[in-house]
């Protein structure tokens, strides 16, 4: 190989890696033009949709992802359970502190009047189920501040770890 053959291929290479690592562009920050807050990105956890915040809960391997949210007191949020596992998971809470205005999930054991709810609105535990790599969603409402601990109620789950809070500040 020729030195001028040797020098052809590494600009090549370098040009390479400069066109790829410009196609994958800057961090969260860098894209965000109107000083945005990472998390609240459409790829993020959470996100403001018209007069409700949306966080997106990830179920996988007996985890949550994130495994503490916060939402203020009278805040609608829109809750999805998004299952990354070949088993149902659930989000629940044992606390009545949560107006829910809405839920689209799974059937799931004893908890089918609180799987779905049709235009009934009560306080409530927060449940929701979404079945093998599906998601599931529930739209609430926080009626008091505090922390509560929502886990997955299917067997063995929370004990081994299926565990997180919903902070509700005031």
């Amino acid at each position: 190989m020729t030195y001028r053959t040797l020098t052809a291929l590494m600009m090549a290479g370098i040009l390479l890696v400069a066109v790829a690592v410009a196609a994958c562009g800057g961090s969260d920050e860098e894209r965000s033009s109107d000083g945005e807050d990472a998390a609240m990105q459409d790829d993020g956890p959470a996100s403001e949709s018209g007069d409700e915040v949306v966080i997106h809960v990830h179920a996988e391997k007996t985890r949550f992802d994130p495994e503490v949210i916060s939402v203020a007191v009278g805040q609608k949020v829109r809750l999805t359970l998004d299952n990354h596992d070949p088993i149902l998971h659930d989000y629940t809470t044992d606390d009545p502190e949560f107006v829910v205005y809405a839920s689209e999930g799974a059937e799931h054991g004893g908890h089918a009047d609180a799987t779905r709810v049709d235009g009934q609105v009560s306080l409530r535990p927060l449940h929701v189920a979404a079945d093998a790599e599906q998601h599931a969603d529930l739209l609430f409402e926080a009626t008091e501040a505090g922390e509560y601990v929502f886990y997955c109620s299917v067997t063995g789950h929370q004990e081994g770890g299926m565990v997180g809070t919903i902070v509700v500040t005031g």
